[in-house]
């Protein structure tokens, strides 16, 4: 952690930013009249696989898991269906 006067980190802001980019530092305060009024951080590291796939092999499925939602889908189509003999 490093402490700036923020006069200082006006005229050095790109070698403070490289600072945190490198990993040299990981927050830089910034300080006014002795005073701490602004922290520059690093963004927080990724550390889980985000999006599609990302829990790819970590569950497994029943083989009947789609009947639940198949008789799920038409009690509910029924009640909102004016046609008796409506399907899906």
């Amino acid at each position: 952690m490093t402490q700036v006067n923020i006069a200082d980190a006006e005229k050095n802001l790109a070698s403070l930013v490289q600072l945190l980019i490198s990993g040299q530092q990981d927050k830089i305060i910034l300080t006014q009249d002795d005073k701490v009024v602004a922290e520059l951080v690093s963004p927080p590291k990724k550390t889980r696989k985000d999006g599609f796939g990302a829990m790819k092999g970590k569950y497994d499925f029943p083989p009947d898991f789609d009947e639940w939602f198949v008789a799920a889908d038409k009690e509910i189509l029924e009640m909102f269906s004016d046609d008796p003999d409506c399907e899906f």
